[in-house]
């Protein structure tokens, strides 16, 4: 699936485990990276199969990052995502 925050979805979890229950070898999530800063999804995300995240970072700064997300504090929750994935060992 492309277009849009796949990390937003409900059914997101569902979909990685009936990809990998019907033999997906690597299940990538491409998100922003803002929904992993809630360590309860990134956990359920992972137990589900994700084996890659894919987080795009829009900037160096979060004056960058927010101004071209069009999202004050995108920047800094992006960051928390990322700190959250490689504290659960998945980058």
């Amino acid at each position: 699936m492309a277009g849009g925050e796949i990390t937003l979805r409900p059914e997101l979890a569902a979909w990685v485990e009936r990809a990998k229950a019907r033999g997906a070898d690597r299940v990538i999530v491409q998100t922003n990276g803002r929904m992993l800063a809630y360590t309860k999804l990134l956990k359920r995300l992972m137990r589900a199969g994700c084996d890659i995240f894919a987080v795009a970072l829009h900037g160096h700064r979060a004056e960058l990052h927010d101004w071209l997300t069009r999202s004050a504090g995108s920047f800094e929750q992006t960051l928390k995502g990322l700190e959250n994935l490689r504290s659960a060992g998945a980058v």
